[in-house]
């Protein structure tokens, strides 16, 4: 299905106000109404969430929005994420002809998880198969894992500053 400008300024606006709202049900009923309505979850990711998430990431470094604000981004997409678009792709089958696999994890002494996220969504959209080992990831396990799951990416989320 191609969106329409309207329903995807429409659907942007929707999400912004969940986000707004912290609603993370909300945000699974939206997501749930958009693939009902015939919108496939990357035409969801591309066109309605990664813009709202990239406007709220400008405004956050023009300080107009602060860190809860893209926490409450982050809580909401990752419900969106685990409760509708993973069993999505995973029930269309697109799992089985993988781009590849991605390893992903956040790097040992780090805890934060918003950004690792929306990656590894981001990659699984785009038909990667994405194994995510969470937060506060050793070298070591990023490196077995890598290994035990033949992947052909790793990809480490890091805050820049503390780990330059």
């Amino acid at each position: 299905m191609d969106l329409t400008e309207e329903k995807r300024q429409a659907l942007q606006m929707q999400l912004k106000a969940v986000i707004s709202d912290a609603d993370e049900q909300a945000g699974v009923a939206l997501a749930e109404a958009a693939l009902a309505d015939g919108i496939t979850p990357v035409e969801l990711f591309r066109e309605v969430i990664q813009p709202v998430l990239q406007d709220i990431g400008d405004a956050f470094a023009r300080l107009d929005v602060f860190l809860p604000d893209l926490m409450r981004a982050g809580l909401v997409v990752k419900a969106m994420q685990l409760e509708v678009l993973e069993p999505a792709i995973r029930n269309s089958g697109s799992e089985n002809a993988s781009a590849g696999t991605v390893v992903i994890g956040t790097a040992q002494g780090d805890i934060h998880d918003i950004g690792k996220n929306m990656v590894a969504l981001m990659l699984q959209v785009n038909g990667f198969k994405v194994v995510d080992l969470g937060t506060n990831v050793s070298p070591q396990t990023f490196i077995d894992a890598a290994r035990r799951e033949r992947a052909d990416i790793i990809a480490m989320s890091s805050p820049l500053t503390s780990f330059m």
